[in-house]
């Protein structure tokens, strides 16, 4: 925790204080989860979660994994996950493609970036792997675990995927409760729908507090 200017730490299973003159809080980011009846059974995993334990253990979170949600990673996860040969039930995006077509005049400002997404959708498609766009998540059904997904279509129809595992994500969001503890103002970022602190071209959020990296506007791997 943070009060003043004062750091409540942890070491050792002891609590601890540490006094300073200034902090830089480097937080980085988490997942930004929107919950659906079933979201805690287990086998459901964060999209950044899920491509964790395959990065860092070379685990598979399930034999036959279903993708959720929008954002550039869930693409990427379903690709990296096929590689290391899992069997991938499909990738269901909430974002319509319509959307994604509107908004490529901006995207264009970074072409290597797009044509890194599009080789990624194309790989996929290639592989046979099932992309929907437009959907809307409704429920996950399972008794010990994950059985099955519910998922409606553009025209409303429910879907009924079976899979034994899912990653469910809408990108990330700064993790910013420390700098909100420690005094941070917030102001809300139209494009990324967020509430994130305010803060100058140095870094600054209020005197001798400095936020860096994801803690403090997502910017990519870039």
């Amino acid at each position: 925790a943070v009060d003043g200017q004062t750091l409540y730490i942890e070491i050792d299973g002891r609590i601890e204080h540490l006094h300073y003159d200034a902090l830089i809080i480097a937080s980085g980011a988490t997942d930004r989860i929107f919950p659906i009846p079933g979201w805690t059974l287990p086998g459901v995993f964060s999209l950044g979660g899920a491509q964790i334990a395959l990065k860092d253990q070379g685990a598979l979170i399930g034999r036959r994994i279903a993708f959720v949600g929008s954002s550039p990673l869930l693409a990427l996860a379903a690709k990296q996950y096929y590689a290391m040969g899992a069997v991938i039930a499909g990738v269901f995006d909430a974002t319509p493609f319509s959307a994604k077509l509107r908004a490529l005049p901006q995207l264009m400002q970074a072409p290597h970036i797009v044509m890194r997404g599009v080789g990624y959708l194309a790989q996929l498609r290639l592989a046979g792997i099932p992309l929907h766009f437009g959907v809307k998540p409704v429920r996950i059904h399972g008794e010990a675990g994950v059985e099955r997904l519910v998922v409606e279509d553009r025209s409303g129809r429910e879907m009924i995927i079976a899979c034994d595992a899912i990653a469910l994500g809408y990108g990330l969001k700064p993790e910013t409760q420390m700098a909100e503890l420690a005094g941070a103002k917030f102001i809300f970022d139209d494009d990324f729908r967020l509430w994130l602190p305010e803060i100058d071209a140095d870094g600054r959020a209020g005197p001798n507090l400095y936020l860096a990296d994801d803690g403090a506007a997502i910017g990519g791997a870039d």
